[in-house]
């Protein structure tokens, strides 16, 4: 299971952004990517799921006014098996363009509400790395503000 993580210093501007183009161009490698589905919303911005059309490999790319910079630097520090991965980012005049590992799996919310519960060993198994994941991101002197099921995602590792 993977946290998704917000900064201390949070912003809860909630301002109306400008959409994000169908593709978007990295301006430093000439790296184009097409927007597929939005992954979510939350008060840094968006999340969508994008394709590299030249490798084919996916991503999840969160979309944040440049108000909110202060989270890249917070995930490009954070290393933990437990801890959504970040892979690159770039902008351009509007926003942060933060690429991350791709969750493949559903949240935790998800299978919660398809099944109505979970089982002992499956609450047990998912706690113990919620609380690793939480506890290596308060050790770098972080807090998840946004502590939910549908931002716990389940991945194949």
């Amino acid at each position: 299971i993977r946290a998704n993580i917000m900064a201390v210093n949070e912003s809860a501007h909630d301002q109306m952004q400008p959409e994000v183009a169908e593709i978007v161009i990295d301006p430093n490698t000439s790296r184009s990517y097409s927007r597929d589905e939005l992954l979510g919303q939350g008060s840094f911005g968006k999340c969508y799921k994008v394709t590299d059309l030249v490798s084919g490999d996916s991503f999840a790319m969160k979309v944040i006014p440049l108000y909110s910079c202060e989270l890249e630097e917070i995930l490009k520090k954070l290393r933990h098996k437990n801890v959504v991965g970040f892979s690159h980012s770039f902008e351009d005049d509007q926003f942060m363009y933060i690429f991350m590992e791709l969750c493949s799996r559903q949240t935790l919310g998800d299978i919660l509400k398809s099944r109505g519960t979970l089982t002992d060993p499956e609450v047990r198994y998912y706690i113990q790395q919620l609380i690793s994941g939480l506890k290596y991101i308060h050790q770098q002197g972080y807090v998840h503000r946004d502590i939910k099921l549908v931002l716990f995602y389940i991945n194949t590792r």
